[in-house]
């Protein structure tokens, strides 16, 4: 079976998303993209082509951490271009980078399920790891 090649679209607005078709997506940080986020990555990919549907990663920049205890030293194991361009390697198709920011933080998440992840990225897939 041969693999298909996306070119990364990178998203820093929900609102500079256009959606082409509905997507299959997974949340979360992602930092470092270690086995067990390869695993939900490639589940990602399997649905995305089983459903025709697009794959994305919601990520956040800053940690949320940083956000809630700014004082806390924590290290990231990857950089956003790091990120970008594991993301890249697997073929994930699009990559939001969300900021986390008072006004994100402060939304239910009913409206995060619904404004963001329905009406906005018209998901029909989500994709979590425990």
């Amino acid at each position: 079976m041969q693999s298909k090649f996306f070119r990364l679209k990178v998203f820093k607005n929900f609102n500079d998303y256009t959606p082409q078709k509905p997507l299959a997506l997974s949340l979360g940080m992602f930092d470092g993209v270690h086995l067990g986020h390869k695993s939900i990555i490639d589940e990602l990919i399997k649905v995305g082509s089983e459903n025709n549907l697009e794959t994305a990663i919601l990520t956040f920049w800053p940690h949320p951490r940083f956000v809630f205890n700014p004082n806390e030293d924590l290290k990231l194991l990857n950089t956003r271009e790091e990120k970008k361009f594991l993301m890249e390697k697997y073929n994930i198709e699009n990559l939001f980078l969300k900021e986390f920011d008072e006004e994100f933080r402060n939304l239910t998440g009913e409206e995060f399920v619904r404004k963001i992840l329905v009406d906005k990225l018209n998901i029909k897939y989500l994709i979590i790891g425990v």
